[in-house]
């Protein structure tokens, strides 16, 4: 409906007949901070999420880890994008365009939970940079009291990332002025080697993988396979992620306490021969040479985060937009780089219909 917004002209007078409704600049200027101040208040209470002694007035759970919501929906939330499923993509989509009104919406107590698991994210994954998330990163680094770091390591990078997805609209000025104008904080957020360190180890600049201290029978088979509707995988994680265990207590717990049989590959005190696989038809392969059916493994992984619906069925599996869901097949690299190097298509057997 429309919304009226009187802006008296000569201020209130007890004469009604003074009171002119005048300023259209004025009407325009307040209907803008009501409606800023309704969205960065929205901003801080569905989509930043603070923990510890900070989380007075949160809405979620304590089980919810993340710092940020990815994707909200009627009934959930969710740590993910449409097009990846990687934290600093979550992170990150909630940052951009910097602003000056971004100073506003992103609390410095917020900024500095969020800042070391986004900072974590980005930095064990080249795509990161590659693709422009890098710039929000540093941006944050400035907020929490590292301007000369940040604009340091934003002049070193290459400036095809101000033209990629997640730099697109930052330009190094507009990033440079960003950060030259973060306002002093009087106990700088304490850095660790990975948010710090410019030589980043090689084999840090991607995904880990899970082990469990048993690389010959926790493979990457028997990490897919279904454990009552997670996969082990899924499920180490998860406690890694939401109880601060070790990748060896939550092996433990999964493969020798929880799932013996299923997910005893990867129980590090017994390393036990994975079960069998089934095998994909040869038929189901064929409907979709680019994105072939998803596996029943697949569609109760992890990485399967897509809506219950078919309005985005097809499932990124690797590459830069892994756990993306996509209307329209992916556009698949070959050779083990780029934006989507493997995909599968959801069907209804994968949402039990």
């Amino acid at each position: 409906g429309a919304v009226m917004v009187h802006a008296w002209g000569g201020g209130i007078s007890s004469d009604v007949s003074e009171n002119d409704n005048a300023s259209t600049a004025s009407r325009v200027r307040d209907m803008g901070r009501l409606l800023t101040a309704t969205e960065i208040r929205s901003a801080q209470r569905y989509w930043h999420v603070l923990h510890g002694d900070l989380a007075i007035n949160t809405i979620y759970p304590k089980v919810y880890r993340p710092a940020v919501v990815g994707m909200m929906w009627d009934t959930m939330c969710q740590f993910q994008t449409w097009f990846g499923s990687a934290p600093y993509l979550a992170y990150g989509i909630q940052l951009m365009p910097l602003t000056s009104v971004s100073e506003r919406r992103d609390s410095l107590k917020w900024v500095q939970q969020m800042y070391p698991p986004f900072a974590e994210s980005c930095n064990s994954d080249r795509n990161c940079e590659e693709q422009g998330w890098s710039i929000l990163q540093y941006a944050m680094l400035a907020t929490v009291g590292h301007r000369n770091l940040a604009a340091e390591k934003v002049n070193k990078l290459p400036s095809s990332v101000f033209e990629s997805a997640g730099g697109n609209g930052h330009s190094l000025t507009n990033t440079l002025w960003y950060i030259a104008t973060r306002p002093t904080v009087d106990e700088p957020l304490l850095l660790d080697k990975s948010s710090s360190d410019e030589n980043i180890k090689e084999e840090n600049l991607h995904p880990q993988y899970l082990v469990c201290e048993c690389p010959e029978t926790c493979t990457e088979d028997q990490l897919s396979v279904d454990a009552r509707g997670y996969t082990c995988e899924s499920r180490i994680r998860w406690l890694m992620e939401a109880f601060g265990k070790t990748e060896v207590g939550a092996c433990r717990l999964v493969g020798g306490t929880e799932f013996p049989e299923l997910c005893g590959g990867c129980d590090p005190d017994r390393c036990a021969t994975p079960p069998p696989l089934s095998p994909v038809s040869p038929q189901q392969i064929e409907i979709n040479k680019e994105c072939p059916p998803c596996p029943s493994t697949v569609c109760k992984s992890e990485i399967n985060r897509c809506p219950r619906s078919l309005l985005a069925p097809f499932l990124c599996l690797s590459g830069a937009n892994r756990g993306g869901c996509a209307q329209t097949p992916w556009t698949v690299s070959s050779g083990g780089s780029g934006f989507c190097t493997e995909c599968c298509r959801l069907t209804d057997e994968c949402f039990g219909v």
